[in-house]
């Protein structure tokens, strides 16, 4: 609740509400420092905050004094520790705005005020009653007198309106900084062998993922077949026995790197989770929209080129059988069914440049964020790796804090798994913390995940000394 200077009979109930173009804020409540203390971490793509005023017209002194309403904010400055007095932003309401309705809204654009604690100080604007100043159309204002306050400078909790906002922590990204820029399709090799009875091992000539097909059906990574792709030798092995002159084609990249080509498999052992749009869970791989009435595939990394998606070893038609999502990367829209026991396989160049499988136990991870933090914010990322199994990184085997850099977008760190050796599977992701001290009371914090990628050693090269 504030009291409007001019009148104490004029109350401004701060009622607030959020415009945004795709989600709303989060609010917390807290009488630290005053009752109308509230806390937004908003997102991005949230456009400003509307307030209402619902001002109590006590005998008509609005009309009668042509009252106007004029608000400006006010940011507190960590270093000095006290409000700035020079404006942040303003606003303003007529007189007929106010008379005309009970209840008026502000907006403030969110981007426009950035981070931090805020005041709304208010004042009244009117007429000056003597003959000349009404001919010349001037008016007066009250704030002179009402710009000032008891508390870090210019704060005044009984008439002020004291909020604090942060955006939401940026989700981590991952980029292909330390990777090969993505080949040509001259280095794109298809080769063809007969197979011999029960000879399950034939050579490659390349370092990606191969995706590899039996008498023209593609065969699942590590379910069907596995790739050996380090050593002087790189070849795939059939986790089945062949029959005698069946045809056998493998297509890779040559004169690559391992991470060139990520085989992304993954076979459907339980009920498919469904429900509206958005609602899926991270660790979903396969999900059913009741909203869309499509089934969805999430890819384990957000990829960079195009996708070539099979199902149960016949490959699907881009744009037609399936499309990838415009709002998330790592989706896959279907458009035929799916049922328990199903494989898909995905292959294309990952973003992330730790990917599949890596040549040594000393991975340099590298992400980003889309908004480099500001010098009032604190935070951190932790680089967290774990097993396949632990989908909720309930136990972080090995994990690297990296600080917050004002200004600074783009991070990475070399990251040793010790002990790890070839064959060895991990999982991994970036948290980012966002932490704001205020002036009084708990640190507000916010907490947004990266993708979680999949790694494999292929191998022992990090364990020499």
């Amino acid at each position: 609740m504030l009291k409007i200077g001019a009148s104490s009979s004029s109350i401004f109930n701060s009622n607030t509400s959020a415009t945004s173009s795709s989600s709303n804020a989060s609010l917390k409540s807290s009488k630290t420092i005053s009752c109308d203390r509230c806390v937004y971490i908003t997102p991005k793509t949230q456009t400003g905050f509307q307030f209402d005023l619902l001002v109590n017209n006590v005998n008509g002194v609005i009309e009668t004094n042509k009252l106007s309403y004029y608000g400006e904010i006010y940011k507190y400055n960590t270093n000095t520790q006290v409000f700035n007095t020079s404006t942040l932003y303003n606003f303003s309401l007529p007189y007929e705005t106010l008379t005309a309705n009970t209840g008026t809204t502000i907006f403030i654009p969110s981007l426009n005020i950035g981070e931090g604690e805020f005041l709304i100080k208010s004042y009244w604007n009117y007429d000056i009653n003597t003959l000349l100043a009404k001919q010349q159309l001037v008016r007066k204002n009250s704030l002179d007198t009402y710009k000032r306050g008891d508390l870090y400078g210019i704060y005044y909790p009984e008439t002020d309106w004291y909020f604090i906002n942060i955006f939401s922590a940026d989700k981590p990204l991952f980029n292909n900084s330390v990777a090969p820029s993505s080949p040509s399709l001259n280095t794109f090799t298809v080769s063809t062998q007969f197979t011999t009875s029960g000879q399950t091992d034939y050579t490659i000539n390349g370092l990606s993922d191969p995706i590899v097909s039996y008498n023209g059906s593609v065969l699942a990574k590590d379910i069907e077949y596995s790739a050996v792709t380090t050593g002087p030798t790189p070849f795939i092995r059939l986790l089945f026995s062949p029959l005698d002159n069946q045809m056998i084609t493998y297509a890779f990249i040559s004169n690559g790197k391992a991470n060139d080509l990520l085989a992304d498999t993954y076979q459907i052992n339980s009920t498919i989770i469904s429900g509206a749009s958005q609602t899926q869970s991270t660790s979903d791989r396969v999900f059913y929209n009741l909203t869309t009435l499509k089934y969805e595939f999430y890819l384990t990394s957000s990829p960079a080129t195009d996708v070539v998606l099979s199902l149960n070893g016949s490959v699907l038609t881009k744009d037609i059988e399936y499309y990838k999502s415009f709002s998330d990367n790592r989706r896959i829209i279907l458009e035929v069914g799916l049922n328990v026991g199903d494989v898909l396989e995905a292959f294309y160049v990952p973003n992330a440049a730790i990917n599949g499988g890596i040549s040594t136990n000393s991975p340099i991870i590298s992400w980003s964020i889309n908004s480099a933090p500001s010098t009032e914010i604190n935070g951190r990322f932790t680089v967290e790796i774990t097993s396949p199994t632990d989908i909720d990184f309930q136990s972080v085997i090995y994990s690297e804090i990296v600080s917050y850099e004002v200004n600074q977008k783009t991070y990475s760190k070399l990251i040793t798994l010790t002990n790890a050796v070839a064959g060895n599977k991990f999982i991994y992701r970036v948290k980012n913390e966002k932490f704001y001290t205020p002036i009084k009371g708990e640190t507000i914090y916010d907490v947004s995940y990266s993708d979680v990628n999949k790694i494999q050693i292929l191998t022992n090269a990090g364990n020499a000394y």
